[in-house]
């Protein structure tokens, strides 16, 4: 086999990260830029694929490492290196016990009440996911790959089919959807 793989994993102090972690007893450093640049970067050109509504610095966050994984992997491939992307979609985690609402959210909001339907329905899919470990599981099944994808979409078939719609449907209309699995009006 050679020498064994390396792998990076982001957000390991809990869920899906921690249970990576775990799993493949992970170590390595980051690549050569300084925090400051990746800020500036993120800062100047942070864009997103699919939103989630009222999670929208998550999904920022989320979209802008899948964006930095597909540069890298363009950067690394001369190396033999190989950047995965996993989306497993909602998985029960401790981010549905922990979630919280915005401080800037007031009772008289005229966002409460699609907040809250978006809330619930949130975290009704994360109870019904995947648990941790079997994504760890997948993960390690993707590091001893010979041939890895770029990226894995694990999970509930409306999870995993939501990306390929978004590209295939008219935005409005798959917002539209989206909005109304959310229980956003």
């Amino acid at each position: 086999m050679g020498d064994p793989p390396v792998v990076l994993v982001t957000g390991a102090s809990s869920g899906i990260g921690k249970a990576c972690a775990r799993q493949l007893a992970v170590g390595g450093s980051a690549e050569e830029m300084l925090i400051q640049e990746i800020q500036d970067q993120i800062e100047t050109n942070l864009l997103g694929l699919m939103g989630v509504p009222f999670q929208s610095a998550y999904s920022a966050t989320k979209h802008g490492i899948e964006g930095y994984s597909e540069s890298l992997q363009m950067e690394v491939k001369a190396f033999g290196v190989r950047v995965v992307v996993i989306d497993p979609g909602d998985v029960r985690t401790e981010i549905t016990r922990h979630r919280k609402e915005s401080q800037g959210t007031g009772k008289d909001s005229p966002y409460q009440r699609s907040l809250s339907a978006a809330m619930r329905s949130q975290a009704e899919s994360e109870l019904r996911g995947w648990n941790v470990e079997r994504i760890a599981r997948l993960v390690e099944r993707v590091v001893r790959s010979r041939r890895p994808r770029f990226r894995y979409t694990p999970g509930p078939f409306v999870e995993r089919i939501a990306p390929v719609a978004r590209r295939l449907i008219p935005v409005r209309l798959f917002l539209s959807i989206l909005a109304a699995f959310y229980g956003v009006k």
